[in-house]
């Protein structure tokens, strides 16, 4: 019977949640920008800030791993098949960090002196 690696089952897991951390934070993200046009209320705008914030993080944390996992095979088996998915979690921790970075920054600013 064909069977997959639970290697390969781990890293194509973490493959998919970094992607989906992604979407998810673009996508709130841009329900954020939305609700500014569409007056939302304040809270319901911090909400979504902090959503964003929390969801970036832990996809940076993903992405990281991601890194890490990929890194290790590349060096260590020499298995070129890696190399994809090692340049979408560099990018997906590059976007990431921005994202955190102007949502935490939006919620200080937010929040004042």
């Amino acid at each position: 019977m064909f069977r997959k690696s639970k290697k390969k089952l781990a890293i194509r897991f973490l493959q998919r949640s970094v992607l989906f951390a992604n979407f998810f934070c673009l996508s709130n993200f841009v329900f954020f920008i939305y609700g500014n046009w569409q007056d939302f209320l304040d809270a319901t705008q911090l909400l979504l800030l902090s959503i964003v914030s929390i969801a970036a993080l832990l996809g940076l944390s993903l992405a990281a791993v991601l890194f890490l996992v990929d890194f290790f095979f590349i060096a260590g088996g020499k298995k070129m098949q890696y190399v994809p998915s090692l340049v979408i979690s560099v990018f997906s921790c590059a976007f990431l960090t921005a994202v955190a970075l102007v949502s935490r920054g939006l919620i200080s600013l937010a929040g004042g002196m």
